[in-house]
């Protein structure tokens, strides 16, 4: 049963994408849609981590349920200092993870790109 729900809503989410990027591409062009999927893409890895960033140690049931997980020694050790709390390494490894997927991805993207063929075109 979660499983033909989930698949409802992936079909349905697949749908509501391929209008809206219809819309765009009629909107902008096609090659000018190209840059606001790009731009959707590091917003989407962009936001969460800066929602980490700044308020993961406010969200009681993340410290209660990884409450394993905790800032080396090294880095403050989470309860050294008066003014630290547990998890704030955590927030800017997030925010230095995030930037390293995306540079590794458009680092890929740029390699395929300079390839200029068919893959090239169907990958951008």
């Amino acid at each position: 049963m979660a499983t033909l729900i989930a698949q409802g809503v992936c079909c349905c989410f697949g749908c509501c994408c391929q209008s809206v990027s219809d819309a765009l591409a009629r909107l902008l062009g096609p090659q000018k849609v190209t840059k606001v999927y790009y731009l959707f893409l590091v917003a989407v890895f962009t936001i969460p981590a800066i929602v980490v960033l700044f308020y993961l140690n406010e969200i009681q049931s993340f410290i209660d349920y990884f409450s394993w997980l905790a800032c080396p020694d090294s880095s403050g050790g989470g309860y050294l200092y008066f003014y630290s709390r547990k998890y704030d390494c955590v927030g800017p490894s997030a925010i230095y993870r995030m930037s390293l997927s995306i540079l590794c991805l458009f680092g890929l993207m740029m390699l395929v790109m300079l390839c200029r063929n068919r893959i090239a075109m169907v990958v951008n």
